[in-house]
């Protein structure tokens, strides 16, 4: 029997690793500043993911991101939303 309390077991996602490589060297952010501040690697990197994630999109799609300052906004010109 199947209750309001059962979890249900669906399939996982789709997920795709993908690499991606940025130069740092112009950036005038240190190594220190880039391990205490996961949010400062994201907003380097997310100009080189995005071009990717977008040509991975076929039909409707969830983007997922844990840090949304300054990446959604690129995320959503990237896409036309």
């Amino acid at each position: 029997m199947i209750s309001i309390r059962e979890i249900p077991l669906y399939p996982p996602p789709h997920r795709e690793d993908i690499d991606v490589e940025v130069d740092i060297r112009g950036s005038n952010i240190s190594i220190k500043e880039l391990k205490r501040n996961p949010l400062t690697v994201e907003r380097l990197i997310s100009d080189a993911k995005i071009p990717k994630i977008i040509g991975h999109i076929q039909g409707p799609t969830i983007i997922y991101t844990e840090y949304v300052t300054g990446i959604v906004e690129k995320l959503r010109e990237a896409v036309g939303a």
